[in-house]
């Protein structure tokens, strides 16, 4: 068979498959051609199915309507519609805060719920034991370093950029939490004093419920990325190294590579990974690779994500990055300080897996660094098709780094590739 680059792979999923939605027909499309391209090369692939919501609005909508439902109650008779509206505010208050950080929640159980599916293939390390030596052929003696990239994308809302970019989502969910904390407190209050100006100044936080549920139903309704940036690019990368993980695979760590579902819906599908590895040992390392391959982009390393909290990336893999970086100036690799977002770094950082990003990003002077506290947001790369070079590239520094994650298992100082 002959090789594929990772351009002709991302044509064959962004434009032969186009938009892909969490937990959609188009997604599962996805995953077929994943696996395929994986038994192509001589692997084993496997999927794991879950359940998912559809979007990543969702919640927010859910969270906005109880919070207006609770204003309703607290304006019906009293004490009793106080005391449901601070039952309900309380629910959905605590549900949007674990929604946040991406854990489970009663707001994921009351929606609408479809199938997603994740593609899984191990790579068994160079020296792996074979079956029936006695042994395992995975984490013997080794690092075990799990790769995701998603295969749905998210949709491209208008309002957003109206409201000035992706950056306004962690005030404006910031101001949801505020409002409904706002609430609880004037309708306890009004459970055993029934005073009207309680309900008077409830309005205010109702505003802000009424807002948030607008700009969450536009958001909703927008259409969705064509996948240049986010996230065909990724996956013709891992596409790629998994062909030469095939044909050269780490010297003393076992590659995992997932092809995650509905990640853009609140990372679904990492999360039902991650389940269903609960005896990983502790040396277990992740790179998320999002976002990359666009024309004119070079790799960049994520030091941090921020939403509403902020979760950095692992310390030690980011001096492994930031050495290769060094060592590897044609690739141009650049760092972002924070970003605004909420992805798999966020959940593996609440899984206490050591995690770091991968993105792609504009090319930018690197003697000029970015500001200590600045917060970048990812906007998609539309509609600009990517070229091979930016995705080699990318495709390069991801090599680069599983060498140099591959080489700290064994104890070097530096990867065997950066040696010279």
């Amino acid at each position: 068979m002959q090789r594929m680059t990772s351009l002709e792979h991302f044509r064959a999923i962004a434009v032969g498959i186009g938009p892909r939605s969490s937990a959609s027909e188009e997604e599962t499309k996805a995953a077929d051609y994943v696996a395929e391209q994986l038994t192509a090369y001589g692997l084993t692939p496997q999927k794991q199915h879950f359940l998912s919501a559809e979007y990543t609005y969702a919640p927010h909508m859910l969270y906005a309507g109880l919070g207006l439902l609770s204003l309703f109650l607290f304006w019906q008779t009293q004490p009793v519609g106080a005391a449901a509206a601070v039952l309900i505010m309380v629910t959905a208050l605590i549900s949007i805060a674990l929604e946040l950080q991406l854990r489970p929640n009663l707001l994921r159980w009351l929606l609408p719920i479809e199938r997603g599916t994740n593609v899984i293939v191990d790579i068994p390390r160079a020296d792996a034991p074979a079956e029936g030596d006695g042994a395992a052929s995975a984490g013997v003696g080794g690092k075990k370093i799990i790769v995701t990239a998603h295969l749905d994308v998210h949709r491209k809302p208008a309002i957003f950029i109206a409201l000035g970019g992706v950056k306004v989502l962690p005030a404006l969910f910031l101001a949801g939490e505020i409002a409904g904390a706002v609430l609880i407190v004037l309708a306890a209050i009004g459970v055993p004093v029934s005073v009207s100006i309680l309900r008077q100044i409830a309005l205010a936080p109702g505003l802000v419920f009424l807002a948030l549920l607008v700009v969450m139903f536009l958001a909703n309704r927008s259409p969705y990325e064509k996948g240049v940036g986010d996230n065909a690019g990724g996956l013709a990368v891992l596409l790629s190294v998994a062909e030469r993980l095939k044909t050269t695979p780490l010297a003393h760590s076992e590659a995992t590579l997932v092809f995650t579902g509905a990640e853009e819906a609140g990372c679904y599908g990492a999360q039902a990974y991650f389940a269903s590895r609960q005896d990983m040992q502790h040396d277990t390392v992740h790179i998320v690779v999002d976002a990359v391959g666009a024309r004119g982009t070079a790799p960049a390393i994520v030091r941090a994500e921020r939403y509403v909290s902020t979760v950095a990336s692992d310390a030690k893999l980011l001096a492994i990055a930031d050495a290769i970086a060094s060592a590897h100036a044609e690739l141009s690799v650049t760092q972002l300080p924070q970003i605004a977002g909420r992805g798999e770094l966020t959940l593996s950082a609440s899984l206490l897996l050591p995690v770091i990003p991968v993105i792609g990003v504009t090319s930018v002077a690197k003697d000029v660094p970015p500001p200590a506290e600045t917060i970048e947001p990812i906007e998609p790369i539309e509609p600009i098709d990517p070229d091979q070079s930016s995705l080699q590239r990318h495709e390069s520094f991801l090599w680069e780094l599983l060498q140099g994650i591959d080489a700290s298992a064994a104890g070097d100082t530096a990867p065997a590739s950066m040696a010279a």
